[in-house]
């Protein structure tokens, strides 16, 4: 505890990767990105939480397995659709865990506006990874250029996925999504 309220953000800040909105804030609509401020640490877990997460391994498997089901799904459903990719689709030398379902929007969409459309619609959607280099704490860093991950970072969109979705919500999502796109 300290009265320093700029000493209070940089603990923050410090304990969270530096992030200046955190994963449950984007989750709940209150933000659909972060910046980064200062480089930072992960500094979120204690035994109880350590020993819920031993539980939790036990699940991961059959997880996956709903996740992979999922992530099919959705392949399905946006194949032909104008508007955007679904990269990372084709594993054939691993089996993913399908932490995520991106997207990847074309240059002509705005993002903002698909994901707008979408959080009208109950859709919540996020983005993984901004690029480093837009990143409050990176910017006056030299570092070389990285035209295909900061491309990349522009037009990726992260849907809804968990191991507990059902087909039907992927339904609601990808309809939202289509309508989003026009």
């Amino acid at each position: 505890s300290t009265s320093s309220k700029v000493l209070d953000q940089k603990a923050r800040y410090f304990r969270a990767h530096g992030m200046t909105s955190l994963t449950l804030d984007r989750f709940k609509g209150r933000a659909i990105s972060y910046d980064v401020a200062q480089p930072g640490l992960n500094y979120r877990i204690d035994e109880i939480r350590s020993a819920i997460g031993l539980v939790q391994l036990d699940k991961l498997a059959e997880g996956n397995q709903q996740r992979k089901a999922i992530v099919e799904r959705y392949v399905d459903l946006l194949k032909d659709q104008k508007g955007l990719q679904t990269p990372f689709v084709d594993f054939p030398d691993c089996d993913p865990s399908y932490h995520i379902f991106i997207v990847l929007l074309s240059e002509s969409v705005d993002r903002v506006e698909v994901i707008n459309s979408m959080k009208e619609d109950g859709v919540q959607t996020s983005i993984h990874y901004p690029s480093f280099r837009a990143f409050s704490a990176y910017k006056d860093r030299a570092f070389g250029p990285t035209p295909v991950a900061d491309l990349v970072s522009e037009r990726v969109l992260t849907l809804p996925l968990y191991p507990t979705m059902t087909f039907e919500q992927v339904d609601l999502v990808v309809d939202s999504l289509k309508k989003a796109l026009g």
